[in-house]
């Protein structure tokens, strides 16, 4: 029986989610549409880097033995990842700190647009993942983080993100509610609607909630070295969700 528990300090935990238990139902999320991607009994033959990993994922995975090859995750909170390199001593997982710029999370951090690599670099990975970054990405980083996970990518990898897009779905995601009138009601758009590209919806918290069209989103991806399989409807916990395959 596992009885490792790992303690992240409350100082570390998003409060923004509202409650702890809110953030744990939100990996276990994760955990399904990731084992739905690739199905749940792959994740044990599977190596997964996880981009802005956080620490829901490892404690979820840590703490109830989820069967898995590797795990590497790569976050541009510093005091974060420290605490999961002293904590997490189990051999398939290992942390990396990226120190990159983000308006909201990290504005001292280098530009996208100035990196070559990441802190793994000349390693390839099985399933890539992304879940509320790209939601808190400018435009012009959007294409220059596609082309920078690349080349971590095994030739029939599977890369997941998440992001806010400026519509309304069935079974859509709760926080979209609060938003009108830039989320446009399921079904009722006009045939005439311009829904704009890009909307930085909270102007006074740049990139709180990065708002794309479905159309912008899937034509910056063309060009980054990746192909849009399929764009999935979002969920609760979840945003919309976009599976690509190297192009």
């Amino acid at each position: 029986m596992n009885d490792f528990v790992l303690n992240i300090p409350e100082n570390m935990l998003p409060h923004r989610l509202g409650q702890k238990s809110v953030w744990e139902k939100s990996a276990r999320a994760v955990l399904a549409l990731l084992g739905d991607v690739v199905g749940t009994e792959g994740l044990a033959e599977k190596a997964i880097l996880h981009y802005g990993c956080g620490a829901k994922v490892s404690k979820l995975f840590l703490e109830n033995d989820i069967a898995i090859k590797q795990y590497t995750g790569i976050d541009s909170n510093g005091e974060l990842i420290a605490f999961l390199q002293s904590a997490v001593s189990d051999a398939r997982f290992e942390y990396h700190h990226a120190n990159i710029h983000n308006a909201l999370y990290n504005r001292q951090g280098l530009e996208l647009s100035h990196l070559h690599s990441l802190p793994v670099e000349g390693r390839t990975f099985d399933l890539i993942c992304l879940f509320s970054v790209f939601s808190h990405l400018a435009p012009h980083d959007y294409k220059p983080l596609l082309r920078l996970l690349r080349p971590h990518a095994t030739d029939n990898a599977r890369l997941v993100y998440t992001l806010f897009l400026n519509e309304r779905t069935r079974g859509g995601y709760a926080m979209m509610d609060k938003w009108a009138p830039v989320i446009e009601e399921y079904g009722d758009i006009p045939a005439d609607a311009v829904v704009p590209d890009f909307v930085d919806f909270f102007p006074d918290q740049p990139l709180r909630a990065a708002v794309y069209s479905r159309a912008y989103a899937l034509e910056l991806v063309r060009g980054s070295g990746w192909q849009v399989e399929e764009v999935r409807d979002p969920m609760r916990y979840l945003q919309h969700v976009f599976i690509c395959r190297p192009a």
